[in-house]
């Protein structure tokens, strides 16, 4: 029985990557997602970001692994790319351990607040959804 759970749930999980990955590469950045990006862009190492941030709502976290991300790859779409692994995490996260049912959880990774809010624009919503997550 848990098997044939464990295949739903990755079943499930792959549809959500799909959808993700199509919603996600149709998205143009807003101008939210272009602060954080050219503030990440613009520190030359993590002091710099650090001071940069002095002013910013969102904790360093969010800050520090866009940082990283941008070292790597210093094209916007990387930030994309970040975003869309944690969704893909929050996602499973919520389909295999919430105390849901299935369906439930099928509604709420494929719902508007889910999958474009938290998995879409690139924020720390996602993140903290992940932590969150009652088990």
């Amino acid at each position: 029985m848990a098997r044939k759970e464990s295949r739903t749930v990755l079943f499930i999980w792959i549809c959500y990557l799909l959808v993700a990955g199509f919603t996600i590469s149709q998205h143009e950045l807003w101008w939210d997602e272009w602060q954080a990006w050219l503030i990440v862009k613009h520190s030359d190492d993590l002091s710099s970001l650090f001071q940069k941030l002095r002013y910013e709502g969102h904790p360093f976290l969010w800050y520090g692994l866009l940082w990283m991300v941008q070292q790597l790859f210093p094209q916007p779409w990387a930030m994309q790319a970040l975003h869309f692994a944690i969704g893909a995490a929050a996602a499973f996260v919520w389909l295999k351990y919430a105390p849901f049912n299935k369906l439930q959880g099928i509604l709420f990774i494929f719902g508007y607040l889910f999958l474009y809010e938290y998995s879409t624009i690139s924020r720390i919503t996602t993140m903290s959804s992940t932590i969150s997550t009652p088990k």
